[in-house]
C-alpha cells in the first residue's frame, strides 16, 4: 500500500469515528401526542359511561376489553415510541380505567401506565374507585345509596373543566322503592411534599345525617401526574353522570380533542287542538279517567281558545323562544263537526306564532311517530291527509302525509329510548361502538301533554 493510500484510509477512519457512518437526526423538542383516548374497559357500566361520552363528541379512542384473553399487552411500547427524526411519540392523549386498581390489569401494566402517564403529562380517569390513600383519600366517611343526594362542583372544579355548571349536581331518585344510586363519600388526605401528593376537590356533597361535607370526585396528583377519581357508581343515561360527562372528557384531554358538543332545548306541547279532561277540586280525581268514585259529577273539558293562541304568540316574541306545537287534528275536527267551524285551528298560519308540527289523527297507531317528530320536527300549514296523496294508516279512513311515514320509520329505528331499552344492570346501552358515528348534536327535549301549556303559565 502505497502513503498515500494510507494516509487517505486513516483521515477516512477518523472521520467516520467522529462523525458516525451517515447523518443523525437530532433529538427534536415537545413529544408528538396523538388526539386518541385509551380506554381499558370490565364492561361496567361507569367506564362504559365514559366510552359512550367520547363517541357521542366524536373524541377518538381505542378501547381494551380486559377479560379478552387475546387482547394486547400493556406495555411502554404500546403507548409510545419515538418517531423517525427522533421526536418522543405518545399514542394516546388519556387513559380511561374502570377503577385505580381495575380488575384485569397487571402490576406491569400500572408501572407502564404511570410512568407513561407521567412522562408524558397524560391525565387518566379512574371512573369509580373505592377510597383510599392509594388515591389520596381517607377510609370512606359514608357508603350507601345517593339517591336524591345534592352535589356542588367546587371552586377548583368550576374554575376549570366543569366550568359550565351554573347550578348543583342532584343524583336521580326516580323511584323511592328502587336504589339507583351507590358510592362513598371521604375526605381528602392531607398534602405530602415529600413525595408532591396533593388532592383536589372538585365535587362534594354532604354526608347524608350529618353536616359533614366530603368528597364525590377529585383530583389526585403525584408529582406530575394526575388522576380523576370518582367514588360513585353511574351509567352513561344518569341524570348526574349526564351533567358531569362533558366536563370528564374536557378534564381527561386537557380541553384539546376533536369532536363537538352541544346541548339544544326544545319546548313540544303536544295534542294542540284535543280537549282535555279537567282535575274535580272537589272530588280529588278527574271525571272520564276511570279514578273517579261513582256519581262523581263531570266537569268542563279544558281546550285551547283563540285567545290563548295569541298569548302564546305574544310570549313567544318577548321571550325570544319558539315552542313546537305538535296539534292533533282530530279534536279540530271533532269540533269542526259539533259546531261548525273551530277558531283556534286559525292559530297555525301565524307564521310569526307556534311552530305546528304535524301528528296523525289518531297517533297510538304510529308507534313511534312522537320520538321522529321529536328528532325532526315538520312545521306544516294544514291537517295531513286532508286532499293530498299519502300512505293510507292501517285501520283509518285517514291517509298519511308521506313525510309523516317517513318520519315513523326512522322513529322507530333511531328512537333513542328505545335504544335506551336494551341496555341491562344500570340501565347502561350496548357498549359496542357505532363505526363511523358523526359527533352528536344533542337536543333536548321538554314535552308538555294536552292542558299543560293551554292552562299553565308560561312565564
Amino acid at each position: 500500500m502505497s502513503r498515500m493510500r494510507m494516509v487517505l484510509f486513516v483521515l477516512v477512519a477518523l472521520l467516520l469515528t467522529v462523525v458516525g457512518p451517515g447523518p443523525v437526526a437530532a433529538a427534536a423538542g415537545p413529544p408528538r401526542i396523538d388526539l386518541r383516548v385509551l380506554v381499558l374497559t370490565d364492561g361496567s357500566p361507569w367506564v362504559e359511561g365514559i366510552r359512550e361520552q367520547l363517541d357521542a363528541e366524536g373524541v377518538l379512542s381505542t378501547a381494551v376489553n380486559l377479560s379478552d384473553a387475546g387482547r394486547p399487552e400493556i406495555t411502554a411500547a404500546f403507548l409510545a415510541d419515538q418517531l423517525p427524526d427522533g421526536t418522543p411519540h405518545a399514542k394516546f392523549d388519556g387513559v380511561v380505567l374502570p377503577s385505580a386498581t381495575a380488575t384485569g390489569v397487571t402490576a406491569a401494566e400500572q408501572t407502564a401506565l404511570a410512568d407513561f402517564e407521567t412522562q408524558f403529562g397524560i391525565r387518566e380517569v379512574d371512573a369509580f374507585t373505592f377510597p383510599s390513600a392509594a388515591v389520596g383519600l381517607s377510609a370512606p366517611v359514608f357508603a350507601g345509596s345517593l339517591d336524591g343526594v345534592t352535589a356542588t362542583a367546587t371552586p377548583a372544579g368550576l374554575g376549570d373543566a366543569f366550568r359550565y355548571l351554573t347550578g348543583p349536581v342532584a343524583f336521580e331518585d326516580n323511584d323511592t322503592a328502587v336504589g339507583e344510586s351507590f358510592g362513598y363519600l371521604a375526605t381528602a388526605l392531607p398534602d405530602d411534599p415529600a413525595t408532591g401528593t396533593h388532592f383536589e376537590p372538585v365535587l362534594t356533597a354532604t354526608v347524608p345525617g350529618t353536616s359533614t361535607t366530603a368528597v364525590l370526585a377529585g383530583v389526585h396528583k403525584i408529582g406530575s401526574r394526575e388522576r380523576l377519581v370518582m367514588s360513585f357508581a353511574f351509567n352513561y343515561h344518569q341524570q348526574q353522570f349526564r351533567l358531569l360527562s362533558h366536563g370528564v372528557v374536557d378534564w381527561l384531554t386537557h380541553g384539546v380533542h376533536l369532536g363537538y358538543w352541544r346541548n339544544y332545548l326544545t319546548v313540544h306541547v303536544d295534542d294542540l287542538f284535543a280537549a282535555d279532561a279537567r282535575w274535580s277540586a272537589a272530588a280529588k280525581c278527574t271525571p272520564g279517567e276511570g279514578d273517579c268514585p261513582p256519581g262523581t259529577p263531570d266537569t268542563t273539558p279544558i281546550r285551547m281558545t283563540p285567545a290563548d293562541v295569541d298569548r302564546a304568540v305574544a310570549w313567544q316574541q318577548q321571550a325570544g323562544f319558539t315552542l313546537d306545537m305538535l296539534y292533533n287534528a282530530a279534536g279540530s275536527d271533532q269540533t269542526i263537526a259539533e259546531s261548525g267551524s273551530d277558531p283556534p285551528d286559525h292559530g297555525r298560519a301565524r307564521r310569526q306564532g307556534p311552530v305546528p308540527v304535524a301528528q296523525p289523527h289518531l297517533h297510538p297507531r304510529v308507534p313511534g311517530l312522537r320520538a321522529g317528530l321529536l328528532r325532526h320536527p315538520v312545521a306544516v300549514q294544514d291537517r295531513p291527509g286532508h286532499g293530498s296523496a299519502g300512505v293510507r294508516d292501517p285501520g283509518t279512513d285517514r291517509q298519511r302525509d308521506p313525510e309523516e311515514h317517513r318520519l315513523g320509520r326512522r322513529a322507530r329505528r333511531d328512537d333513542p329510548c328505545r335504544r335506551a331499552r336494551r341496555g341491562r344492570a344500570l340501565g347502561h346501552e350496548d357498549p359496542s361502538p357505532a363505526a363511523g358515528r358523526q359527533p352528536e348534536l344533542r337536543r333536548v327535549v321538554v314535552r308538555a301533554h294536552h292542558g299543560v301549556a293551554r292552562h299553565g303559565r308560561l312565564a
